[in-house]
């Protein structure tokens, strides 16, 4: 058996179920980033009418006032459709619904009923606080989910990474910036063009433009192969030159591959150095 997730990023990687221990690992912590973001954003002070700011935790840039709420940022279900967009807040309760349905658990109305008398206890009841209830609640059961064959797991975890991307802006600690490429669909004008923005190998990236939807390693493949230069991580890196991750490290040390932020800057040149190498 083949890892599905994995599968959706065309990788194969075997398994003893429908999920590999990485991927399980990956969802879960994206489920925690969630609730980290969301708590950077709603830490941060917006600067007064006035036009003067109040301290900020970090050294970020002003950010409007929507880090007020960053559970109702906006997340697109279906990737490039906006009448499918949702809140952060919507898309994950939406998950809890139905896993409490298929495992006939306490339904959703009785069961935030209850969690609202916990969270009244601590304090005055918020948004972020609904929040965290349901990401806890999905992390609890993240074994389920990623073992249940009838459950959509693909989906699943497609929502749980949009709702990462809708906040990663908010992150203090964040340092790549992210990787553009232009998109390559060949449309009957010629070239598409668009400018595509991706963060993560595994994001799935739609064009605005021509609507054609490609994962984030496709894109950086295609980029390669037309001879541009493109930051991957580690993992990808070294499948790409088809080397293993120490023999990266020990040439990046060399200053033989460029490295920045835990990424490496990978060109066609760079490539066919490496390829030759290897066949010598």
């Amino acid at each position: 058996m083949t890892c599905i997730l994995c599968a959706a990023r065309g990788r194969t990687t075997e398994t003893d179920g429908h999920c590999c221990t990485k991927c399980r690992t990956r969802l879960d912590q994206s489920l925690g980033d969630i609730l980290r973001l969301a708590a950077e954003a709603a830490a941060y002070i917006p600067p007064t009418s006035a036009g003067t700011s109040r301290p900020t935790p970090g050294s970020r840039p002003p950010m409007t006032l929507d880090g007020l709420d960053p559970e109702l940022q906006l997340v697109q279900l279906l990737p490039g459709d906006p009448s499918s967009a949702v809140t952060i807040l919507e898309a994950l309760e939406s998950w809890e619904r139905v896993i409490r349905e298929d495992r006939h658990l306490l339904a959703f109305g009785p069961a935030t009923a209850y969690r609202l008398t916990l969270i009244a206890k601590t304090g005055p009841v918020t948004n972020a606080g609904y929040l965290t209830g349901t990401v806890n609640f999905l992390r609890a059961h993240i074994g389920w989910i990623t073992t249940e064959p009838t459950f959509g797991l693909e989906d699943f975890a497609g929502h749980v990474h949009a709702c990462v991307r809708a906040l990663r802006r908010f992150d203090s600690d964040r340092q790549v910036t992210g990787t553009v490429i232009a998109c390559p669909t060949v449309t009957d004008r010629g070239d598409c063009g668009y400018r595509l923005r991706y963060d993560d190998l595994g994001d799935l990236v739609t064009c605005p433009r021509c609507k054609a939807s490609r994962d984030a390693a496709t894109l950086a493949t295609i980029a390669m192969s037309d001879g541009r230069q493109v930051w991957l991580d580690p993992e990808a890196a070294a499948k790409h030159l088809g080397v293993d991750e120490r023999t990266l490290r020990r040439r990046a040390m060399r200053g033989e591959i460029t490295r920045a932020h835990g990424r490496y800057l990978i060109t066609a040149s760079l490539t066919s150095h490496v390829a030759s190498v290897t066949m010598t």
